[in-house]
């Protein structure tokens, strides 16, 4: 079984960084980000286009590069969740969470026995194809080895953070900036004192239960001010926010260009 190493950072107290997947379909773009540096990616199927079929080839190339892959699952029902775990992906971003008993049922479908009741699939890619030589320990692992992300995207989850990590078995709880910003009527305003103050109570609660506490960022700056005040799970941009990046260069040289 494939030990994953950023849930394990994440437990010693370390912060990770990682990127979103939403739109570039080669799996080799697995192995671009990992040379890039970022320890984990995040494979959009709420809202990219992405099949099944290239989610699985994105995992697998992921899983080859020792970059730890996560789905970003696209609802909260059994199928297609335990499909992403099924085909490979080592954690689960959960979204629209808000109340503990969706959790509860979250977290039984996503582990197995005694932890909970996922449907059981030996020789799958969830353990690279290899034989299971004792079920209970086996299961076991991959219970230990498969992260449970939730992201928090509005006030509801906000203040519901602390009772529904009574729920033993969540990981991360990463919160979506534009959604909770569009939450507070403050849509698009990530940066807007309301919607710091509930990361920095999600900080708070994440600390208190034990729980690492994610965030979305696109400013280095901005990242290292929220690793100083606790974040640990840094989702930093996406794969075509990064070909973004460039439009200030080409622009200048256009400019350049256009003077010829």
């Amino acid at each position: 079984m494939k030990e994953n190493k950023v849930k394990k950072a994440l437990k010693e107290g370390k912060v990770t960084l990682g990127t979103l997947v939403d739109f570039v379909r080669t799996p080799a773009i697995a192995t671009m980000m990992k040379a890039i540096g970022f320890s984990w990616i995040i494979i959009d199927s709420e809202h990219s286009g992405f099949s099944m079929e290239t989610i699985a080839d994105i995992t697998q190339m992921a899983r080859g590069v020792d970059l730890v892959p996560i789905v970003r699952v696209p609802t909260q029902h059994y199928d297609p969740i335990y499909r992403y775990l099924d085909i490979g992906a080592m954690g689960l971003l959960i979204p629209r969470i808000e109340e503990r008993k969706v959790l509860e049922r979250i977290v039984r479908e996503t582990k197995y026995y005694p932890l909970g009741e996922r449907g059981m699939s030996p020789h799958n890619a969830h353990s690279d194809f290899k034989k299971w030589k004792n079920i209970m320990e086996d299961t076991a692992r991959l219970n230990e080895e498969t992260m449970l992300v939730l992201l928090i995207e509005s006030k509801k989850a906000v203040d519901n953070l602390e009772d529904m990590l009574q729920v033993k078995g969540v990981d991360v709880c990463h919160v979506g900036v534009f959604d909770l910003s569009q939450s507070l009527g403050l849509t698009g305003d990530i940066h807007h004192p309301e919607v710091t103050a509930c990361i920095e109570h999600v900080i708070q609660v994440c600390k208190k239960m034990g729980v690492a506490p994610g965030v979305t960022t696109f400013d280095v700056e901005v990242t290292k001010k929220w690793i100083d005040k606790g974040i640990q799970f840094i989702n930093y941009g996406h794969d075509t926010g990064f070909l973004f990046m460039v439009e200030k260069h080409i622009q200048e040289l256009q400019g350049y260009i256009n003077k010829l």
